[in-house]
């Protein structure tokens, strides 16, 4: 279904694109920060700056590989796939 909403959004719209492109900026300045600090940590999984505490420490995580459940044991696959609908949001 669509409809036509009120030009009253227009601005709201605007300011949300502007904000958005904002949000990345501002992002993409935590990332270079970010890398900067693990260039200075090195393989080290700690360091101390002034008052600040930076940890960098490894993490295992485990996790079903899905494409070779599927491929070699589909019937399980099947039997344990869940699905869920989920509306997504988008300006263009």
């Amino acid at each position: 279904n669509q409809i036509e909403i009120g030009l009253s959004y227009s601005e709201k719209i605007k300011r949300r694109l502007e904000l958005k492109e904002l949000i990345d900026t501002m992002e993409k300045e935590v990332n270079q920060i970010d890398q900067e600090i693990k260039d200075e940590l090195q393989e080290n999984e700690a360091a101390v700056c002034g008052d600040y505490l930076i940890s960098w420490k490894s993490q295992t995580r485990n996790s079903v590989d899905t494409t070779r459940l599927k491929k070699e044991l589909p019937d399980i696959a099947e039997k344990y796939m869940k699905s869920s609908i989920s509306r997504v949001f988008k300006i263009k």
